[in-house]
This record gives C-alpha cells, structure tokens and sequence, in this order.
C-alpha cells in the first residue's frame, strides 16, 4: 500500500508541476506580448515617415526581427494550449501563394544577410484557395524558412515544394518540403 501511495503521490506533484509550468508559460507569453506588439506598431509607423535608405534598413530589420520575436512568443503561447487542449485551428478562406509570399516577406532580411535567394515550386493541380489557418502555416513556414537559412551557406538558394498529395471529399493533403 506505502507504493501505490507513494506512487500516486509522485503523479499528483507532477501533474501540479505540468499544470504550473503551463501557467507560467500562458502568462509569461502574454505579459511579453503586449511590449512587443507595442514595438511591432511604432516601427511599423516610422517606416511610413521620411527616413534615409540606411535608417528604413535599420527599422525594417527591428521590425522584422520584431515581429519573429513575436512569432516564438506566441509559440510557447500555443505550446501551452496544446498542453492544456485549448488551441483551436481556425478555419477561414485562405490563398496559399499568398500566405507564402508574405511569410517569404518576413525572412527577406534574414536570407539577404547570406545572399540566399528562394525558390517556390507549387503543384499546378493545388486548388488556388484552401479553408485552413493561415497564421499556423506561416508559423511553420517562418520556422522551416529559418532554419533553412540558418543552416545554408552564402551565396545558396532554400526551394519550397508543395505538392498534393491527396485529394478527396473531406479535403486534400497537401506536403511543404523545404531544401
């Protein structure tokens, strides 16, 4: 009896563990995001002020980098949510040559830093519009980008495929390869 009482004890002080470190991230998460988004809108004001072409880069490198700070906060945010079974995928119209171009948009500077040029392939039989999450697929593709770019020499080129891979009356599956 002393184990299972031990043992049953063990899974409480962890599940209390759990429950606290999800706290802190969920509060953490939006203690910071609030600062950041605050950064986020006054760069993105002075970029439409007169600035010299070495001031906007200035700006539009903290606005980028920015915005990717807030990308990673929000992640833990999901994280969160995920672990405790709140995050819900939203479901709205969405074009995926645009979500691409403009999360392309946001690792510009990153890839201009190493000279590293982007190659988009998408399968010509994708439907042009999709119900998803758009916010979701950037975050992915801001990750994959990234990483990609981090770990490509200068002077290379990071390809996205996106090809279908099943198509049916449910939806389709599509697959995001990044090289």
């Amino acid at each position: 009896l002393k184990l299972n009482e031990k043992l049953e004890q063990a899974n409480k002080k962890i599940v209390e563990a759990n429950q606290a470190k999800s706290d802190f991230l969920s509060k953490m998460s939006h203690e910071i995001r609030t600062p950041m988004n605050g950064v986020i809108g006054m760069t993105h004001l002075m970029l439409q002020t007169d600035l010299d072409q070495t001031q906007k880069n200035y700006l539009n490198t903290i606005h980028i980098s920015s915005q990717n700070l807030l990308g990673i906060i929000n992640d833990i945010l999901d994280f969160s949510k995920i672990e405790s079974g709140k995050l819900i995928l939203e479901e709205t119209t969405l074009q995926l040559s645009t979500v691409i171009r403009n999360t392309l948009s946001c690792v510009k500077f990153q890839a201009k830093e190493k000279n590293i040029h982007f190659q988009i392939n998408l399968d010509q039989s994708l439907p042009g519009y999709f119900i998803g999450d758009p916010l979701r697929i950037s975050q992915i593709l801001t990750n994959l980008f990234s990483n990609a770019i981090k770990f490509s020499h200068s002077d290379s080129t990071v390809s996205l495929s996106v090809t279908l891979q099943d198509k049916n009356n449910k939806g389709v599956l599509i697959k995001f390869s990044v090289e």
